[in-house]
């Protein structure tokens, strides 16, 4: 017998939306946030803009620490 193992790996980059979905925050918000110079950096691939894991919970972090 053999198992389909699938295995599974946060993302590398997360798209605008999907990010601001996951930060529980809109689109309108980051782009308020982006405006003010506190956003997580863009990077653009293949035409898209997304913002890379590491960043993005970097930013987070960053985040939790002025609210704490």
């Amino acid at each position: 017998m053999s198992e389909n193992t699938t295995l599974q790996f946060p993302p590398l980059a997360y798209r605008l939306k999907d990010f601001c979905k996951s930060a529980g925050i809109s689109l309108r918000t980051f782009y308020t946030l982006k405006e003010r110079g506190d956003a997580p950096a863009i990077t653009k691939i293949g035409g898209r803009n997304v913002i890379r894991h590491a960043t993005a919970d970097a930013w987070l972090k960053a985040h939790e620490a002025k609210a704490a």
